[in-house]
């Protein structure tokens, strides 16, 4: 039985997401992928308000600026209180881009790529990941396929402790607990 959704900007986002997150939380999640930033917003907010099921919105900031990300979150959050009667929702705001995830262990990264990146480099990495892996690995889904063909249980273990990853998570796990006891 579907007791949430999660709702990103793009099958690529998607594919991360569904990579990481664990089969029990996805056993019960319908998974949506938006084209693009706006119709992402659409849809959840259709959700919210014509499924009344939980959702999960994930954002790409496409910037780091506290300010910037903090608006963006609030013009968001506005459009979902507005169509929430009471549903729970959570906004998940991936700065810069959910990517970023992926680099959550630079080992690894450096290992598939065959490369020690330095700090500076490490630091862009960071800030412009989807460029940053495009560039080493190929486009969004040549690089999410090398990435998760080369990642252990442990690796992928360090990936679902990302702090995005543990938020959708802990989002998840606290509507599915309330949902059953109800």
């Amino acid at each position: 039985m579907i007791q949430a959704c999660i709702i990103t900007e793009s099958q690529s986002d998607m594919d991360i997401i569904k990579k990481i997150l664990s089969d029990e939380l996805l056993e019960s999640t319908k998974l949506y992928a938006g084209l693009g930033q706006y119709d992402a917003h659409s849809m959840a907010t259709t959700i919210l308000l014509a499924d009344r099921i939980p959702v999960v919105l994930i954002v790409d900031t496409r910037a780091d600026d506290k300010d910037i990300v903090v608006e963006k979150f609030n013009d968001i959050n506005f459009l979902m209180r507005q169509s929430s009667p009471g549903v729970p929702y959570k906004i998940v705001m991936a700065v810069p881009e959910i990517e970023v995830v992926l680099l959550q262990n630079r080992d690894l990264i450096e290992k598939i790529i065959g490369q020690h990146f330095t700090d500076l480099e490490w630091e862009f990495a960071c800030c412009h990941p989807k460029r940053f892996l495009s560039r080493f690995l190929g486009d969004k889904s040549q690089y999410i396929q090398t990435i998760f063909e080369n990642m252990n249980a442990v690796e992928l273990s360090q990936l679902q402790q990302h702090p995005i990853m543990a938020e959708i998570t802990n989002f998840l796990s606290n509507v599915f607990a309330t949902y059953t006891k109800a």
